[in-house]
């Protein structure tokens, strides 16, 4: 099993609500495995571990995780303070086959979904809470047109500089 089939997974789960997906997006606290935007506005940053290991080492990531507890917990914070909300989305969780995090060790403004291999579906393990309110649809799209554009405009360099290859 691959990141991309989970990535796969999630987005089947959740494609007929007429959401807006963007896998592998960089926001202001580093790539999302998959952003789901709704019509409403809301985001929701899904990341994928495949193994315990891996979601030791995100949360390592003190940064991110920092600043998503202090805006879920309302509390203040310099650098909160200084940039706002942008790039924090609504809701996050965890993702990952079966058994691999045990609910326990999920933050508190974190929800946990598994991924069963043997049927494929998305099976909800802990409903992630809202982190903030703000709706940020202008500042998502904006994120995605720019991710876009960027794995456009490399693709198209890497493919013109192939073809010119002596």
């Amino acid at each position: 099993m691959t990141e991309y089939d989970v990535q796969y997974a999630i987005i089947h789960h959740w494609q007929n609500s007429g959401n807006m997906f963007i896998p592998n997006l960089c926001s202001g606290y580093g790539e999302m495995d998959v952003l789901r935007l709704t019509k409403a506005g809301y985001a929701y940053e899904f990341e994928v571990k495949i193994s315990r290991s891996d979601f030791k080492a995100d949360i390592k990531k003190t940064h991110k995780h920092h600043c998503y507890s202090v805006v879920f917990e309302k509390k203040t914070d310099a650098w909160i303070e200084h940039n706002g909300k942008k790039g924090i989305p609504n809701y996050f969780a965890y993702v990952a086959p079966k058994g691999i995090i045990p609910v326990e060790l999920v933050p508190e403004y974190a929800g946990l979904y598994e991924f069963d291999e043997s049927t494929g579906l998305i099976i909800t393990v802990k409903t992630p809470p809202r982190i903030h309110n703000e709706k940020q649809k202008d500042f998502w799209e904006t994120k995605a047109l720019q991710s876009l554009h960027a794995k456009y405009l490399y693709h198209y360099w890497f493919k013109l500089k192939e073809s010119k290859a002596v």
